[in-house]
Protein backbone atom coordinates (compact mmCIF):
# COMPACT_ATOMS: atom_id res chain seq x y z
CA UNK A 1 0.00 0.00 0.00
CA UNK A 2 2.56 2.18 0.77
CA UNK A 3 4.70 1.29 -2.02
CA UNK A 4 1.49 2.14 -4.58
CA UNK A 5 1.06 5.77 -2.71
CA UNK A 6 4.72 6.57 -3.48
CA UNK A 7 4.48 5.43 -6.99
CA UNK A 8 1.55 7.49 -7.34
CA UNK A 9 3.11 10.39 -5.80
CA UNK A 10 6.15 10.52 -8.03
CA UNK A 11 3.78 10.58 -11.19
CA UNK A 12 1.74 13.81 -9.73
CA UNK A 13 5.12 15.04 -9.30
CA UNK A 14 6.46 13.87 -12.90
CA UNK A 15 2.85 15.47 -14.49
CA UNK A 16 3.82 18.99 -12.37
CA UNK A 17 7.55 19.16 -13.66
CA UNK A 18 6.46 18.35 -17.22
CA UNK A 19 3.96 21.14 -17.25
CA UNK A 20 6.19 23.40 -15.51
CA UNK A 21 8.71 22.72 -18.40
CA UNK A 22 6.01 23.30 -20.62
CA UNK A 23 5.37 26.72 -19.60
CA UNK A 24 9.04 27.89 -19.06
CA UNK A 25 9.33 27.08 -22.81
CA UNK A 26 5.85 29.10 -23.88
CA UNK A 27 7.50 31.64 -21.48
CA UNK A 28 10.90 31.46 -23.26
CA UNK A 29 10.87 35.04 -25.11
CA UNK A 30 9.94 36.64 -22.53
CA UNK A 31 13.15 35.99 -20.85
CA UNK A 32 15.91 38.68 -20.76
CA UNK A 33 19.11 37.09 -19.77
CA UNK A 34 20.67 39.62 -17.85
CA UNK A 35 18.10 40.91 -15.29
CA UNK A 36 20.14 44.51 -14.75
CA UNK A 37 19.10 45.59 -18.13
CA UNK A 38 16.02 46.88 -17.96
CA UNK A 39 13.05 45.65 -20.10
CA UNK A 40 11.50 47.03 -23.12
CA UNK A 41 8.43 48.01 -21.51
CA UNK A 42 11.03 50.67 -19.82
CA UNK A 43 9.89 54.14 -21.32
CA UNK A 44 13.27 54.80 -21.24
CA UNK A 45 14.66 52.38 -22.87
CA UNK A 46 12.03 53.48 -25.76
CA UNK A 47 14.72 55.86 -25.99
CA UNK A 48 17.01 53.24 -27.07
CA UNK A 49 15.46 51.19 -28.77
CA UNK A 50 14.44 54.32 -31.19
CA UNK A 51 18.30 55.28 -31.46
CA UNK A 52 18.06 58.51 -29.04
CA UNK A 53 20.86 57.57 -27.87
CA UNK A 54 22.62 60.35 -26.54
CA UNK A 55 18.91 61.57 -24.51
CA UNK A 56 18.67 57.93 -22.98
CA UNK A 57 22.32 58.64 -21.75
CA UNK A 58 21.52 61.67 -19.94
CA UNK A 59 18.20 60.08 -18.42
CA UNK A 60 19.98 57.37 -17.37
CA UNK A 61 22.59 59.62 -15.55
CA UNK A 62 19.10 61.54 -14.08
CA UNK A 63 18.43 57.93 -12.84
CA UNK A 64 21.39 56.72 -11.49
CA UNK A 65 20.52 56.39 -7.79
CA UNK A 66 19.10 53.13 -9.24
CA UNK A 67 22.55 52.36 -8.93
CA UNK A 68 24.15 49.27 -11.00
CA UNK A 69 20.93 49.14 -13.78
CA UNK A 70 21.06 52.85 -14.88
CA UNK A 71 24.76 53.03 -15.05
CA UNK A 72 25.05 50.15 -17.39
CA UNK A 73 22.35 51.14 -19.76
CA UNK A 74 24.07 54.99 -19.66
CA UNK A 75 27.12 52.68 -20.92
CA UNK A 76 25.52 50.75 -23.50
CA UNK A 77 24.10 54.11 -24.85
CA UNK A 78 27.63 55.95 -25.09
CA UNK A 79 28.52 52.09 -26.62
CA UNK A 80 25.88 52.87 -29.16
CA UNK A 81 26.85 57.00 -29.90
CA UNK A 82 30.69 55.08 -30.07
CA UNK A 83 32.01 57.08 -26.87
CA UNK A 84 34.03 54.34 -25.48
CA UNK A 85 35.89 56.14 -22.87
CA UNK A 86 32.57 57.69 -21.45
CA UNK A 87 31.06 54.24 -21.76
CA UNK A 88 33.79 52.54 -20.22
CA UNK A 89 33.51 55.34 -17.05
CA UNK A 90 29.79 54.44 -16.85
CA UNK A 91 30.76 50.68 -16.46
CA UNK A 92 32.87 51.21 -14.01
CA UNK A 93 30.63 53.17 -11.99
CA UNK A 94 28.53 49.89 -12.26
CA UNK A 95 30.98 47.79 -11.39
CA UNK A 96 32.15 49.68 -8.63
CA UNK A 97 28.10 49.61 -7.02
CA UNK A 98 28.17 45.77 -7.62
CA UNK A 99 31.27 45.21 -5.99
CA UNK A 100 30.23 47.01 -3.01
CA UNK A 101 26.78 45.77 -2.67
CA UNK A 102 26.57 42.45 -4.34
CA UNK A 103 30.30 40.88 -3.81
CA UNK A 104 29.12 37.75 -5.51
CA UNK A 105 27.22 39.07 -8.21
CA UNK A 106 29.13 39.53 -12.37
CA UNK A 107 30.50 42.39 -12.44
CA UNK A 108 31.36 44.88 -15.22
CA UNK A 109 35.03 44.17 -15.94
CA UNK A 110 33.79 42.72 -19.24
CA UNK A 111 31.95 45.69 -19.94
CA UNK A 112 35.12 48.21 -19.84
CA UNK A 113 37.74 45.74 -21.14
CA UNK A 114 35.44 45.93 -24.05
CA UNK A 115 35.03 49.62 -24.35
CA UNK A 116 38.99 49.87 -24.23
CA UNK A 117 39.57 47.24 -26.60
CA UNK A 118 37.21 48.72 -29.01
CA UNK A 119 39.65 52.02 -28.08
CA UNK A 120 42.44 50.42 -29.24
CA UNK A 121 43.86 49.56 -26.05
CA UNK A 122 43.90 45.97 -25.82
CA UNK A 123 46.90 45.71 -23.48
CA UNK A 124 44.91 47.55 -21.12
CA UNK A 125 41.49 45.32 -22.19
CA UNK A 126 43.22 41.99 -21.74
CA UNK A 127 44.01 41.96 -17.80
CA UNK A 128 40.48 43.07 -17.00
CA UNK A 129 38.85 40.41 -19.21
CA UNK A 130 41.18 37.70 -18.12
CA UNK A 131 40.21 39.23 -14.09
CA UNK A 132 36.60 39.02 -15.27
CA UNK A 133 37.45 34.95 -16.59
CA UNK A 134 39.69 34.19 -13.04
CA UNK A 135 36.79 35.31 -10.72
CA UNK A 136 34.22 33.35 -12.77
CA UNK A 137 36.50 29.99 -12.50
CA UNK A 138 37.37 30.35 -9.22
CA UNK A 139 33.86 30.68 -8.08
CA UNK A 140 33.97 34.55 -6.82
CA UNK A 141 31.01 35.17 -8.63
CA UNK A 142 27.71 33.36 -7.74
CA UNK A 143 25.66 34.48 -9.74
CA UNK A 144 25.64 34.45 -13.97
CA UNK A 145 23.85 33.44 -17.33
CA UNK A 146 21.90 30.30 -17.54
CA UNK A 147 24.69 27.98 -18.76
CA UNK A 148 25.97 28.71 -15.48
CA UNK A 149 28.54 31.43 -16.45
CA UNK A 150 29.44 30.74 -19.98
CA UNK A 151 29.39 34.18 -20.77
CA UNK A 152 32.93 35.12 -19.17
CA UNK A 153 35.10 32.07 -20.69
CA UNK A 154 33.30 33.47 -24.49
CA UNK A 155 34.86 36.88 -23.92
CA UNK A 156 38.39 35.73 -22.76
CA UNK A 157 37.78 32.91 -26.01
CA UNK A 158 37.51 36.03 -28.32
CA UNK A 159 40.31 38.17 -26.94
CA UNK A 160 42.60 35.51 -26.27
CA UNK A 161 42.24 34.31 -30.49
CA UNK A 162 42.17 37.75 -31.57
CA UNK A 163 45.03 39.32 -29.28
CA UNK A 164 46.81 36.44 -29.57
CA UNK A 165 46.93 35.39 -26.43
CA UNK A 166 47.46 31.00 -26.10
CA UNK A 167 47.49 31.30 -22.54
CA UNK A 168 44.17 32.89 -21.96
CA UNK A 169 42.78 31.00 -24.92
CA UNK A 170 43.65 28.25 -23.10
CA UNK A 171 42.20 29.45 -19.75
CA UNK A 172 38.97 30.14 -21.86
CA UNK A 173 38.33 26.40 -23.51
CA UNK A 174 39.40 25.15 -20.10
CA UNK A 175 36.22 26.83 -18.41
CA UNK A 176 33.99 26.41 -21.43
CA UNK A 177 34.83 22.51 -21.25
CA UNK A 178 33.57 22.50 -17.97
CA UNK A 179 30.55 24.38 -18.71
CA UNK A 180 29.90 22.09 -21.59
CA UNK A 181 29.85 18.60 -19.98
CA UNK A 182 28.44 20.25 -16.46
CA UNK A 183 24.54 18.19 -16.35
CA UNK A 184 23.58 21.31 -14.06
CA UNK A 185 22.88 24.29 -16.23
CA UNK A 186 21.24 23.83 -20.07
CA UNK A 187 20.57 27.41 -20.82
CA UNK A 188 21.90 30.19 -23.31
CA UNK A 189 24.70 30.50 -24.09
CA UNK A 190 25.55 26.74 -23.30
CA UNK A 191 25.17 25.67 -27.39
CA UNK A 192 27.97 27.96 -27.90
CA UNK A 193 30.32 26.62 -25.18
CA UNK A 194 29.36 23.33 -26.88
CA UNK A 195 30.14 24.32 -30.29
CA UNK A 196 33.89 26.18 -29.43
CA UNK A 197 35.10 22.53 -28.16
CA UNK A 198 33.83 20.46 -30.55
CA UNK A 199 30.94 18.88 -28.56
CA UNK A 200 27.88 20.13 -31.33
CA UNK A 201 27.70 21.63 -34.71
CA UNK A 202 27.61 24.88 -35.82
CA UNK A 203 24.14 23.86 -37.61
CA UNK A 204 23.07 22.54 -34.00
CA UNK A 205 24.12 26.21 -32.35
CA UNK A 206 22.35 27.88 -35.12
CA UNK A 207 18.85 25.79 -34.29
CA UNK A 208 19.29 26.63 -30.70
CA UNK A 209 19.76 29.77 -31.36
CA UNK A 210 17.14 30.85 -33.91
CA UNK A 211 15.11 27.40 -34.69
CA UNK A 212 16.99 27.14 -37.61
CA UNK A 213 19.58 25.36 -39.16
CA UNK A 214 20.16 27.20 -42.00
CA UNK A 215 21.87 30.34 -41.56
CA UNK A 216 19.66 32.45 -44.09
CA UNK A 217 16.36 31.36 -42.63
CA UNK A 218 17.74 31.74 -39.18
CA UNK A 219 18.29 35.42 -40.13
CA UNK A 220 15.34 35.92 -41.37
CA UNK A 221 13.43 34.77 -38.06
CA UNK A 222 15.99 36.57 -35.99
CA UNK A 223 14.78 39.79 -37.30
CA UNK A 224 11.47 39.09 -36.18
CA UNK A 225 12.33 37.63 -32.77
CA UNK A 226 14.42 39.70 -30.25
CA UNK A 227 15.60 36.83 -28.01
CA UNK A 228 16.63 34.90 -31.30
CA UNK A 229 18.25 37.84 -32.24
CA UNK A 230 20.16 38.35 -29.05
CA UNK A 231 21.43 34.44 -29.58
CA UNK A 232 21.99 34.52 -33.02
CA UNK A 233 24.17 37.32 -32.86
CA UNK A 234 26.01 35.53 -30.30
CA UNK A 235 26.20 32.70 -31.75
CA UNK A 236 27.36 33.90 -35.50
CA UNK A 237 29.84 36.33 -33.95
CA UNK A 238 31.82 32.84 -31.88
CA UNK A 239 31.60 31.07 -35.11
CA UNK A 240 33.76 33.67 -36.44
CA UNK A 241 36.16 33.52 -33.95
CA UNK A 242 36.39 29.98 -33.87
CA UNK A 243 37.20 30.34 -38.28
CA UNK A 244 39.49 32.93 -36.73
CA UNK A 245 41.06 30.62 -34.81
CA UNK A 246 41.35 28.02 -37.22
CA UNK A 247 43.75 30.17 -39.59
CA UNK A 248 40.19 30.61 -41.70
CA UNK A 249 40.10 34.73 -42.47
CA UNK A 250 37.67 34.59 -45.28
CA UNK A 251 35.00 33.24 -43.03
CA UNK A 252 35.71 34.93 -40.27
CA UNK A 253 34.37 38.21 -42.15
CA UNK A 254 31.89 36.65 -43.83
CA UNK A 255 30.16 35.53 -40.62
CA UNK A 256 30.96 38.81 -38.69
CA UNK A 257 29.16 40.56 -42.07
CA UNK A 258 26.07 38.12 -40.90
CA UNK A 259 26.35 39.35 -37.65
CA UNK A 260 25.68 43.24 -38.04
CA UNK A 261 22.83 42.94 -40.91
CA UNK A 262 20.82 41.53 -38.09
CA UNK A 263 18.52 44.42 -35.59
CA UNK A 264 20.79 45.51 -32.96
CA UNK A 265 19.28 44.70 -29.74
CA UNK A 266 21.25 46.61 -28.08
CA UNK A 267 21.97 44.29 -24.83
CA UNK A 268 25.08 42.03 -26.82
CA UNK A 269 28.57 43.23 -26.51
CA UNK A 270 29.48 41.11 -29.21
CA UNK A 271 27.50 43.28 -31.53
CA UNK A 272 29.62 46.74 -31.02
CA UNK A 273 32.87 44.41 -31.42
CA UNK A 274 31.57 43.16 -34.55
CA UNK A 275 30.66 46.15 -36.38
CA UNK A 276 34.25 48.00 -35.10
CA UNK A 277 35.73 44.96 -36.80
CA UNK A 278 33.53 44.65 -39.62
CA UNK A 279 34.60 49.00 -39.59
CA UNK A 280 38.43 47.75 -39.57
CA UNK A 281 38.19 45.64 -42.83
CA UNK A 282 36.55 48.36 -44.81
CA UNK A 283 39.10 50.78 -43.68
CA UNK A 284 42.33 49.47 -42.49
CA UNK A 285 44.51 51.35 -40.21
CA UNK A 286 47.41 51.61 -41.80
Amino acid sequence: MVLSWLRSLLARERVVTQQHVKYLRQERTKVWINPTYKPPTDPDWDLMRTGRYEEAANVFLQRSKEGLPAWRNRGLAFLCLGRYSAAYEAFAEADRIERERHPLHSRALAEMGICLWLEGRRNEALPLIEENLHLRMSNKLAYGDFAGGAQEGLFGYYAGVSFPDDRLTAMAIRHLTKISRSKRHRGWPKPIANYLVGRSSLDDTLLEAAESSNIDTAVEHAKVDTLSCRQLTQALFYAAIKQRAQGDMLSCRTLMRRVITLPNSVVELERFIAEHEVKATINPID
